[in-house]
């Protein structure tokens, strides 16, 4: 199951950039993939959940994917991270 291990790059990716900001919270991040992909958004967000389970930077975020480009193209690109801080 290849979402796995993306949720698990993902998690470690946006631990780190949760740190860098100091962030309180990551409520979204949105990817882009090509429009034949297959990645199923709810079953990254599940995982991801999984994989932070105890963390509660994760406990409310959203996964949401774009699907545009090249049906050639094989990247997967973090788009966008909403992250929230303390005021």
């Amino acid at each position: 199951m290849h979402e796995l291990s993306i949720a698990q790059s993902l998690y470690d990716f946006l631990r780190d950039l949760a740190q860098k900001e100091q962030a309180n919270a990551i409520t979204q991040v949105t990817l882009r993939t090509n429009p034949y992909s297959c990645l199923s958004a709810d079953t990254v967000q599940f995982l991801l959940r999984n994989i932070a389970e105890n963390d509660p930077l994760f406990s409310r975020i959203t996964v949401v994917i774009e699907k545009e480009g090249s049906e050639t193209e094989r990247d997967l690109v973090v788009r966008q991270v909403e992250i929230e801080h303390d005021d």
